[in-house]
């Protein structure tokens, strides 16, 4: 059996009041070091120091195991509110190219129509107003595109008889 000396025991009693010390000032990770180190000195007649060592390191272990848990829930409150305001920037966004979409449709710049919904449908593939638009502008672009080119082969014919009528006035012209 180990017995210890006046000046080992007042070595082990300053090591559990500077753990104190560090528990009072919220270093727990300290106390709980310091404890450990006194309980590591396997001291069999110092059975009141290594409670007094126990007792701190358990304090120190439930302090430091609440803060930790309190860490863990203000992160995860931190994340979810950061989860909010990505989604409330995500929806404004959508909004935002959506309201310029339908500006673009009234004043039937097509294109551009088409252009604003495909953004706002890599952002969100389930917003269904905006591939209602987006359909209602590939409908009317192809509308526009199919008059502009009834237009021009009109257009074609109405020259093509211009110059047929043309050459036909100054053929009769040479025979008079």
């Amino acid at each position: 059996e180990i017995s210890i000396t006046k000046q080992q025991n007042k070595e082990i009693k300053g090591l559990i009041k500077r753990a104190k010390v560090q528990y009072k000032g919220k270093h727990y990770e300290g106390a709980i070091s310091l404890c450990k180190h006194v309980l590591n000195a396997n001291i069999k007649n110092g059975k009141t120091l290594n409670k007094k060592a126990i007792k701190l390191q358990v304090k120190a272990e439930a302090k430091l195991f609440q803060i930790k848990e309190q860490t863990k829930k203000k992160e995860a409150k931190n994340r979810e509110l950061e989860k909010r305001k990505k989604e409330k920037a995500k929806q404004e966004l959508i909004e935002s190219l959506t309201n310029q979409a339908r500006q673009k449709m009234k004043s039937n710049e097509y294109d551009f129509v088409i252009a604003l919904c495909d953004e706002v449908l890599k952002i969100d593939d389930s917003e269904i107003k905006t591939v209602k638009l987006k359909e209602k502008a590939k409908t009317a672009l192809k509308e526009k595109r199919e008059g502009e080119r009834q237009r021009q082969e009109q257009e074609a014919r109405i020259n093509k008889e211009r110059a047929i009528r043309s050459y036909l006035v100054q053929a009769k012209a040479e025979y008079k």
